[in-house]
């Protein structure tokens, strides 16, 4: 398999993760927030490992993820 058509993959990959991080903090679901947050962590790694992302990549991907988890425990600490 090619580099681009790797990254392609990596990239849908990333993205049906990212939606379904996205509906776990919609719904409140704290574990499986923190599941998934776990997988976009693991497929940002496999990135990394393969040389389709670099360090400051995978550390963005990874901070992203954890900023989304964070809004929604905020969300409820205000309430």
């Amino acid at each position: 398999m090619k580099k681009a058509e790797m990254q392609e993959k990596f990239r849908q990959l990333l993205e049906a993760h990212w939606e379904r991080l996205a509906q776990a903090v919609q719904q409140g679901d704290k574990q499986t927030a923190e599941r998934r947050c776990g997988e976009i962590f693991g497929i940002a790694e496999a990135m990394r490992a393969l040389e389709l992302a670099d360090y400051d990549q995978v550390q963005y991907i990874r901070d992203q993820a954890r900023a989304l988890c964070r809004r929604k425990e905020l969300d409820h600490a205000a309430c």
